[in-house]
């Protein structure tokens, strides 16, 4: 029978050996019923779900790849605010048959994360249940003079996607899932090793978040991790028509955006994956088409009316700036001179 957690006292003590106890924001070692936080005077924060078979699946991923993405996807959040992370809480559901080995790969991985940037775990919930599910709360603090914001575009700007390598890899994580769905973990790792690895183990863009935020504080930004057709309307501030958060948020109606996408500028793993259909007998996917609707690439979209400074975001923290177009009144959404009117995901939709 595998060695399972007997206790909380048991997975308290596991803790200890993977995460950070002490930093200069926490100001007591975990044990009460709250953690006493020495927090700026702005304070950026965060939450995500990670549940099994609603956004992972067991068969294919690794328990170390759950524990880094599970802190991966809530750093991506900081770094679309421009904010520099200090620390987090966890909620745990753990299966009671789940080894301990499985376990301590669980927490490798995210703590494995978690030193890059010295974020303490300073406590968090522990319970049974038939599935595995992770619930993280992330903070952060300013990285330049105000956090950055969706919906803070205005037309003339250039839009454009931060990406952490080359090829360019939009859609490139979709490209990832369907592949693990399709072929399981082995034969997808053969098959589309760069597109698995973006969906199994994203790298949240935390630096050039802090970049934009000292360089151009003005730029309306957000991460893509719901495709870049669902994302780029709520960037442009759609979201806003019936409440605007911010007075000078644009009405639904206002900004759209015209977007230049070459099939040419495609991964070419996303490429192979949608000519992979004509090898048994469906129609050749569109690789435009699947870049947009994309989904958990955690690359970061903006837009400025000051592209000059592209460059040096580069250039400051290593990354690559793909201008994808400009933002105009009243167009729509149209990519290469055609309207796009698919949607991307929906947590809700049936």
């Amino acid at each position: 029978m595998a060695d399972c957690i007997r206790s909380e006292n048991d997975f308290l003590s596991l803790l200890d050996s993977y995460f950070n106890l002490t930093t200069p924001h926490q100001l007591s070692l975990r044990g009460d019923d709250c953690a006493e936080l020495l927090m700026p005077e702005e304070v950026c924060l965060s939450s995500d779900l990670f549940l099994e078979d609603i956004h992972f699946r067991t068969s294919y991923f690794s328990y170390y790849e759950l524990g880094y993405k599970a802190l991966a996807v809530n750093l991506s959040d900081l770094a679309a605010a421009g904010a520099r992370p200090l620390g987090f809480n966890m909620n745990l559901i753990l299966p009671a048959s789940m080894p301990r080995s499985d376990v301590e790969q669980l927490l490798e991985g995210m703590s494995a994360l978690a030193s890059r940037y010295n974020l303490p775990l300073t406590g968090g919930d522990l319970s049974r249940g038939d599935k595995l599910g992770l619930c993280i709360s992330i903070w952060g603090e300013m990285g330049g003079a105000r956090f950055l914001r969706r919906g803070q575009c205005r037309p003339g700007d250039t839009l454009f996607i931060v990406a952490d390598s080359l090829p360019f890899p939009l859609g490139l994580a979709r490209a990832g899932l369907y592949s693990l769905e399709k072929w399981g973990r082995e034969g997808a790792l053969v098959r589309q090793p760069q597109a698995c690895k973006r969906h199994l183990l994203p790298n949240p863009l935390i630096e050039a978040g802090l970049s934009i935020a000292r360089l151009a504080p003005q730029t309306s930004l957000m991460d893509l991790s719901d495709g870049l057709a669902r994302d780029l309307p709520r960037l442009l501030g759609y979201e806003y028509e019936h409440a605007p958060r911010y007075p000078d948020a644009a009405p639904v109606s206002a900004f759209g955006a015209r977007i230049d996408l070459p099939e040419a500028l495609l991964h070419p793993e996303l490429l192979a994956w949608c000519r992979q259909y004509e090898e048994i007998g469906e129609p050749r996917l569109n690789p435009v088409a699947q870049a947009m609707l994309g989904g958990e690439d955690y690359l970061l979209l903006g837009s400025t009316d000051s592209p000059e400074v592209l460059p040096l975001i580069e250039a400051d923290c290593g990354v690559y700036c793909q201008v994808i177009g400009k933002v105009e009144k009243n167009c729509g959404i149209v990519v290469n001179d055609r309207a796009f009117s698919q949607n991307g995901f929906d947590h809700f939709n049936c």
